[in-house]
């Protein structure tokens, strides 16, 4: 089995972890050398840290709080952005994945959603603008946002493999080694291997970059 067939084997089967997945990815992009994928791969194994994070890595979020109403405790309920400040509102409408794509995949229940805490200054800030005030305030993230951000990933490899198979001359196979592959690409402008057209995708500007807390 040639290192292309491990790597599409691997991007279809979800028991591999992500990291092993995008490692395999880099040994690679050293053979066939295509700088988009190299920084795609780096952005996705060490952390996006850019003013821009790929549509994947943001969604618009609910934020949640707990509150007491006299000796009575309400847990996990919405609060409502209206009445803040629109800069406040601005930094806890989205919701921001920039680690290392690892650190979701290592999660203990997948389905299970994760949280980013307010910051304490924000949550004083308001004491006194809700009914009743929150003791803690975090932005809610669905467990189902970051098994799509694993899957969108997994996708991404997927395809680029298999236009990289598709496009290598009869017989020719990329083997276990960091040595420099030429490749004789077809000339064609839908080449993923020559392109990395997949990554050519709309941007979004990054207002916050607090990681989630499992």
């Amino acid at each position: 089995m040639t290192l292309l067939d491990e790597i599409i084997d691997a991007a279809v089967d979800e028991k591999v972890p992500i990291g092993t997945l995008l490692r395999k990815c880099l040994v690679l992009e050293q053979q066939v050398k295509n700088e988009k994928f190299r920084v795609w791969l780096d952005r996705e194994l060490d952390g996006d840290d850019q003013e821009e994070l790929p549509p994947y890595r943001v969604f618009n979020c609910v934020n949640k709080g707990l509150f007491f109403a006299g000796t009575t405790m309400l847990n996990d309920q919405p609060i409502p952005v209206d009445v803040m400040e629109e800069k406040d509102r601005e930094l806890i409408e989205k919701v921001f994945l920039n680690q290392p794509a690892a650190s979701y995949d290592n999660r203990p229940n997948q389905s299970a959603n994760a949280a980013v805490p307010w910051n304490p200054s924000l949550t004083a800030k308001y004491q006194t603008k809700f009914f009743r005030p929150p003791t803690v305030a975090w932005q809610e993230i669905p467990g189902s946002i970051l098994v799509g951000l694993l899957e969108q990933i997994r996708t991404r490899v997927l395809r680029f493999a298999l236009e990289l198979k598709d496009n290598l001359p009869p017989m020719q196979e990329i083997p276990h080694s960091s040595r420099p592959l030429s490749l004789n690409v077809r000339s064609s402008t839908t080449s993923t291997a020559a392109t990395f057209s997949l990554l050519h995708m709309p941007r979004i500007s990054l207002r916050c970059r607090t990681p989630p807390s499992q």
